[in-house]
């Protein structure tokens, strides 16, 4: 077993929701569009993924004339048969192409899977949030509303501070505004924590001596300044098999009919779409119709709903054996790697000590750019361009999972040198001692086990990260297996930290599509809400004013000023949190990890400049990095044009050694290729010219 780590009871297998095929068949059954041949669940999941595409198909098989085909149509058919390899042979999670399923760690490894698809449905949470801003914006919903203090307030001398959101047409816009405190604001906004009736706060002020006019007129200000927040809005944390109840028909009957029985229509198709093997497009476009009479959504087909699949586990375990290689190969990269400080937070640090040594802080004012120091340090001061230009290069290298050691580069080096090396295996290489301090609590693994005929499975370690139910938490939804993991992860995080308060950071970011890959479920007892509401009772959340911020043995530290207790802050997602400008969910987002690995994976720096080509690596048997390719503009050209591309094509792979099927790789997609295949090599030179 690992010397660092143990591992959970239960682990998730993602798999595409077609049978791996060959492409020359799959090709096949891209031609076969002219023919109406396509199966209805491929019709269906191409029109959950991109809505213009299916119109372009349909067009296509009403044609049913190959010799109509145009330069139009092959790019159809190129962007089909692009999704038909995606739902065969990747495993990414994208509507209706591919699943998840829950397994057990056994003795012996067996991955059997129901073939049947289960599905969930829900509104996309961009529609969500333009239909409660509709809601919002009414009067008459507006008076039978319960509303929230901002949880981003904060005093600082005789004003109060908070973060306001702007909504526009093309954007949602967040600013710093302030509003000077005087005695019936303070006691609104007090009496508003707990969330307080419209009508409520009309009656308070009346008791006052303030006119119904005046006192209605005060209110809706609060409202239209963003002091005071609806209960309308998007939740992203929420209870098990809460996810359709996302709009609350329950608050919306008691002030408009029409609406609640619109929602409570559109929960019963969502379910009767998840009830089905698969749906016509009828189904849908009648979905789409009762959105849109109750919202006046303007989102394409394709971005009005979120679908997610899940496969029944038949005998889904992962044996002892593959535990003991991912073992191996988490000890390796424990104890092969280098950690570097993050450079936001070290220059952080040292700038808090300068200003304030050993005071302890409100985070909020530390963290105003106006009044304190903000974060990053000069984010958006582009009056100096060198300070610009140490900032952003500092927040590129927070991307950094990890440095290679010295003795780990050395043998990259030497083989590299070696063209004829096709493998470079990293066997018999000088540990280091490990500093167990730069550990995060938990790890999640990802791999991939290859069919390796006639001999044992190969595993592919792709990468491993910090947050061991990052990955996971959205599905929380999906499969109570899934549910009950993250939990026993989340958990397991308390238990190690039982001293503090392990907080879930809740936040809706500028962009509402976002918000569809941060729902989950509670997952933790505590949350830190930052302009989005939770529903944790009020004990259990912990607003960004009671957070105090100090440094004690030469490290940042948290403090709740309610509960007397160090606060962890933590986001269990996906989410890709660099480029969003608010200081304070950037902070406790990068604070979660500012003195530990972000993960591990096989970064070859600067080598990987050594050479157009890089062979693959291992340790033992086990793959940590595929080989791989740069392939440049200038090297395809000629073959876009030319009449002999086949020839030249075999020419170009032979002379730079590559096999017949590839992976090509931009960014986080990848996309199988067979070289072999016309359509393929159309779609592969189409990807790079």
């Amino acid at each position: 077993m690992s010397k660092y780590y143990s591992h959970f009871s239960s682990f998730v297998m993602r798999t595409p929701s077609l049978p791996f095929q060959d492409i020359n068949i799959l090709e096949k059954i891209a031609l076969s569009i002219f023919d109406g041949k396509i199966t209805p669940f491929i019709m269906e999941a191409i029109f959950v993924a991109s809505t213009p595409l299916h119109q372009e198909l349909t067009k296509l098989i009403e044609s049913q004339n190959t010799n109509s085909v145009s330069k139009k149509s092959d790019k159809v058919l190129e962007a089909f048969f692009k999704y038909l390899v995606r739902m065969s042979s990747r495993s990414t999670p994208f509507g209706l192409f591919s699943s998840c399923s829950v397994g057990k760690i056994d003795e012996k490894t067996s991955l059997i899977v129901d073939a049947a698809l289960r599905r969930k449905t829900q509104i996309d949470t961009k529609v969500l949030f333009n239909f409660y801003n509709e809601l919002n914006s009414r009067n008459d919903i507006r008076e039978n509303t319960k509303y929230y203090s901002n949880n981003t307030i904060y005093q600082i001398g005789n004003k109060y501070r908070y973060i306001d959101r702007q909504i526009k047409p093309e954007k949602t816009l967040f600013s710093i505004s302030s509003v000077k405190k005087y005695p019936i604001l303070e006691h609104l906004l007090s009496l508003s924590k707990n969330g307080l009736c419209f009508k409520d706060s009309i009656s308070i002020l009346e008791k006052l001596d303030y006119s119904a006019a005046e006192a209605k007129e005060f209110v809706n200000d609060l409202i239209d300044a963003n002091l005071l927040v609806s209960e309308l809005d998007v939740m992203l944390s929420m209870n098990p098999g809460d996810t359709n109840e996302l709009i609350s028909s329950d608050i919306i009957k008691s002030f408009d009919r029409s609406i609640s029985d619109g929602v409570n229509y559109i929960k019963q198709s969502l379910n009767e779409l998840d009830s089905n093997d698969y749906n016509d497009i009828a189904t849908y476009e009648r979905v789409y119709r009762q959105i849109a009479g109750i919202s006046n959504s303007t989102q394409s087909y394709d971005s009005i709903l979120q679908v997610d699949l899940s496969r029944k586990a038949e005998k889904l375990c992962l044996g002892k054996e593959i535990l003991r290689e991912l073992e191996d190969v988490i000890d390796f990269y424990i104890e092969n790697s280098t950690f570097y400080p993050k450079p936001p937070m070290e220059e952080f640090k040292k700038a808090f000590f300068e200003r304030y040594e050993y005071r302890e802080m409100p985070l909020s004012l530390v963290l105003d750019p106006d009044i304190g120091l903000g974060y990053p340090l000069n984010y958006g001061q582009s009056d100096n361009p060198q300070k610009l230009i140490k900032t952003l290069e500092a927040l590129i290298k927070q991307n950094y999972k990890n440095e290679p050691t010295e003795s780990i580069s050395d043998v990259l080096k030497g083989k590299l040198l070696d063209t004829s090396q096709r493998q470079i295996t990293l066997d018999n290489i000088k540990q280091k001692k490990s500093d167990k301090r730069h550990l995060p609590d938990t790890l999640y693994i990802f791999f991939q086990i290859i069919k390796n005929e006639g001999a044992k499975p190969l595993l592919y370690v792709k990468g491993i990260g910090a947050g061991g139910a990052n990955l996971l938490s959205r599905f929380t939804h999906l499969d109570s297996g899934i549910a009950t993991l993250v939990k026993e992860i989340t958990d397991k995080e308390a238990e190690m930290n039982s001293s503090a308060i392990v907080a879930e950071i809740i936040h809706l970011p500028p962009n509402a599509r976002v918000g569809n890959i941060l729902r989950r479920g509670h997952i933790r007892s505590y949350e830190i809400g930052y302009f989005t509401r939770t529903n944790v009772k009020n004990d259990f959340q912990i607003p960004v004013s009671d957070i105090m911020l100090s440094i004690k043995d030469n490290e940042l530290f948290l403090r709740s000023k309610k509960h007397d207790k160090q606060i962890i802050p933590k986001l269990t997602t996906a989410h890709n949190f660099y480029n969003d400008t608010l200081p304070v969910y950037k902070f406790l987002c990068d604070f979660q990890n500012r003195s530990t690995f972000g993960g591990f994976e096989l970064n070859f720096g600067e080598i990987k400049n050594l050479s157009d080509s890089l062979p693959r690596v291992c340790l033992g048997s086990t793959i940590l990095s595929l080989a791989t390719w740069k392939v440049r503009h200038e090297e395809l050209a000629e073959l876009q044009i030319s009449k002999n591309r086949a020839s030249l094509i075999e020419e170009w792979r032979a002379k730079r050694n590559i096999p017949l099927e590839v992976l090509l790789s931009q960014g986080d997609n990848e996309l199988l290729i067979n070289f072999s295949s016309k359509i393929s090599v159309d779609l592969f030179l189409s990807e790079l010219l």
